[in-house]
């Protein structure tokens, strides 16, 4: 039995922290049970402070299984695949991919949606002692690699821009852009943050980006 979970939470309202992490909990439980299937779920999800959930499953996630992930990416980013290697070109023709017209890291050819870490072990580039649930996680994250980056960079501008402070005394009234019933909504309940703001019903994406721009603005007159 193992257990996984987050206390980070960017929303600071309760009904917004026990959404945030009671949605986040069941994202994290069909993750786990897609990577590796017959996991069983234990107690969770949601908790005054964060959210988890205990795994009961076959594989064992551990640091040395991390560790042992991030030196195989590392790895195969710095070890290339020759064009001249007939095995790797059978097999990309075989699964209708693209031949390789010179030599390639092998980390780039297992993004491939056609190709396995299995395939790197059959021409001798992947390493066959590794545990299966290891070569299993490295190969999401290779694959997976911009779409992951993405989601990082995603949560990394969602907590900067809710944690950004609103002060007491803005009058939302004068910031131009901004729609009727946003200005009248801001006004009436002053958020503390843009991230309280932005949860506001009759406050739109738009009315939040003229919001951000407008603070902008004020930041670069005051350093002037």
């Amino acid at each position: 039995m193992c257990r996984a979970g987050s206390r980070d939470c960017p929303r600071d309202d309760a009904e917004g922290k026990e959404t945030f992490r009671h949605s986040t909990s069941h994202i994290l439980a069909q993750a786990v049970q897609k990577l590796f299937p017959g996991t069983k779920l234990g107690i969770g999800p949601a908790i005054k402070d964060g959210f988890y959930y205990d795994f009961d499953s076959e594989h064992k996630f551990t640091p040395a299984d991390l560790e042992a992930i991030e030196a195989e990416i590392e790895r195969l980013s710095h070890t290339t695949v020759s064009c001249n290697l007939q095995s790797i070109q059978d097999i990309l023709a075989e699964r209708g991919s693209a031949q390789l017209k010179h030599g390639l890291p092998a980390a780039e050819l297992l993004k491939r949606p056609q190709i396995t870490y299995d395939d790197l072990i059959a021409i001798g580039v992947g390493n066959a002692e590794l545990a299966d649930n290891v070569r299993e996680q490295l190969e999401v994250q290779i694959k997976y690699e911009g779409y992951i980056k993405m989601q990082k960079d995603q949560v990394s501008r969602v907590e900067k821009i809710e944690n950004k402070k609103l002060s007491e005394d803005l009058d939302y009234s004068q910031i131009t852009g901004l729609r009727n019933e946003a200005k009248q909504k801001l006004n009436a309940i002053k958020p503390a943050s843009v991230g309280q703001a932005s949860r506001i019903s009759g406050v739109s994406p738009a009315d939040i980006s003229v919001l951000l721009v407008y603070l902008e603005q004020q930041r670069r007159q005051e350093e002037v």
